[in-house]
């Protein structure tokens, strides 16, 4: 239903979170206006359902605050983690996201 934009190294789509008391960090593999999957850079357990308040994704230069809830987590891809944010995201920050989302796709017709 939502367009999902790949993240490529090159892209430095980025994010931590605070869980537990310990700073975890990780790599967006690709995002959408709704939600992000990733894997984290350090071993970190989570059980769907866990509901992260303060995750701050850079894509690219761009830094964002955002709510998110671990739907699950695919362990065949790398441990790849599926959050979907929070509906209380601020319109500035979704914005950010909406136009980080464009620019990958746009890229990539170009690309072509």
């Amino acid at each position: 239903k939502y367009v999902r934009a790949e993240c490529r190294p090159q892209d430095k789509a980025t994010f931590n979170v605070k869980y537990d008391g310990e700073y975890f960090a990780g790599s967006i593999v690709d995002i959408s206006a709704v939600g992000i999957a990733c894997t984290f850079d350090k071993s970190i357990q989570l059980k769907p359902g866990t509901d992260l308040n303060d995750m701050q994704l850079k894509l690219r230069a761009v830094l964002c605050r955002v709510g998110g809830k671990l739907i699950g987590i695919n362990r065949e891809t790398e441990d790849r983690h599926v959050f979907l944010f929070s509906s209380e995201i601020d319109p500035k920050e979704r914005h950010k996201i909406h136009t980080f989302v464009y620019d990958r796709l746009q890229e990539s017709i170009d690309a072509l």
